[in-house]
C-alpha cells in the first residue's frame, strides 16, 4: 500500500488525498487506547493502512507509551531516546531525495518523529487527555478523540467555551437593557451597541473584549489607548505572543479602513473583525514530504 506525504502536510494513499501530516502519525498513536471508539477513528483516519488486530497489537507492544515519552523527552531535554525509537527507525528506507518507505504506522510515527526534532515543533499537553500534542505553536486541548468520546478534546471544550460565552453575553445584554430601562443608558447608545455586538455575539467573540463600558471606551480612547485595552482582556485567553500579533493585524486592518470611512468608525470595524476571530488553536503540523509505503 503506497501513501505519498506531500509538501504541505496532506497524506495521499493509493491516490487519494487525506487532510492529516505525517506526524499525524505520531499524535495519533500517541492518544492509542483500547477504546472501540478510538479504534474505529483510527482506522477511518488512515483508512487502508491499519488494522484493528494491528491497533491492538502496538497497544499490546507499548507503542502509545513509547511514543509519548519520546514525545516527552523532545519537550523537555529537546532530544529523542534513538534507542528506544530504532528498531522503528531502522524499517525505514531512503528511496531517494525526501522519500522514503515504511512498512507500518509506527515506523512513520517515528520517521516524523525525527523530523520534528529537526524542526521548529512544539510539544503541548492536552488539558483534556493530558498526553503530548506535535504541532507548530503550542495549543491547550488536542484533536484526538476525547476518552470515551467521539468529539475531539478541542471540539468537547470549544462547546464548553460557547456555552459559558453564550450565558456571558445573555448576562451583559440583560444588564444593559436594564440600565435601558432605567435610563442610564441611552436609546441610542443601547441601539449602537447593539448593533456593533451582534456579529461578536453571533461568532461567540470574547465577552470581556466587547461589554457595553468597553465598547464605550472604544469610542473615546487613543489609538494606543484601544490597542492596551484591548491586549488587557485578549492575553488571558489568547496568550501574549497571539494577542500581540492579532492586535498588530487589527491596527494594520484599521489603518486601510481608514481611507474609507472616519478614523473612529474605521478603527471599531477593525476591533470588531478582530473579535470575530475564535481563539487560536493550532491544527497546522510540520511540511514533510516523502513516500511511504506499506
Amino acid at each position: 500500500m503506497k501513501a505519498t506525504v506531500l509538501r504541505r502536510g496532506n497524506v495521499r494513499i493509493e491516490g487519494q488525498r487525506y487532510p492529516i501530516a505525517a506526524v499525524a502519525a505520531t499524535n495519533d498513536l500517541i492518544g492509542l487506547r483500547n477504546d472501540p471508539k478510538y479504534l474505529s477513528w483510527m482506522e477511518a483516519g488512515w483508512q487502508g493502512l491499519v488494522t484493528r488486530r494491528q491497533l491492538r497489537r502496538w497497544l499490546s507492544d507499548g507503542v502509545p507509551a513509547l511514543m509519548a515519552r519520546a514525545a516527552e523527552q523532545l519537550r523537555e531535554q529537546g532530544t529523542l531516546p534513538y534507542g528506544e525509537l530504532a528498531p522503528f527507525l531502522e524499517t525505514v528506507e531512503h528511496t531517494g531525495p525526501d522519500k522514503i518507505t515504511v512498512p507500518s504506522l509506527p515506523s512513520l510515527a517515528a520517521w516524523a518523529l525525527s523530523r520534528g526534532a529537526d524542526s521548529a515543533t512544539t510539544v503541548s499537553t492536552c488539558g483534556e487527555c493530558d498526553l503530548p500534542w506535535i504541532s507548530r505553536q503550542p495549543v491547550d486541548y488536542c484533536y484526538r478523540p476525547a476518552p470515551g468520546k467521539t468529539m475531539t478534546c478541542a471540539q468537547l471544550h470549544a462547546h464548553a467555551r460557547f456555552a459559558k460565552q453564550r450565558s456571558e453575553w445573555n448576562r451583559e445584554y440583560r444588564r444593559i437593557y436594564a440600565r435601558k430601562l432605567r435610563g442610564t443608558v441611552s436609546d441610542a447608545d443601547w441601539h449602537d451597541w447593539v448593533t456593533a455586538t451582534k456579529p461578536i455575539r453571533k461568532a461567540n467573540g470574547p465577552v470581556d473584549a466587547y461589554t457595553f463600558d468597553h465598547w464605550q471606551q472604544y469610542k473615546t480612547l487613543s489609538p494606543d489607548g484601544i490597542i492596551a485595552l484591548l491586549l488587557q482582556v485578549l492575553e488571558p485567553e489568547w496568550g501574549k505572543e497571539e494577542a500581540q500579533r492579532q492586535v498588530d493585524e487589527m491596527v494594520a486592518n484599521a489603518e486601510r479602513k481608514s481611507k474609507r470611512q472616519p478614523i473612529p468608525e474605521a478603527w471599531i470595524a477593525a476591533i470588531i473583525e478582530l473579535l470575530q476571530q475564535p481563539a487560536p488553536g493550532d491544527r497546522d503540523t510540520p511540511e514533510d514530504e516523502a513516500t511511504a509505503t506499506t
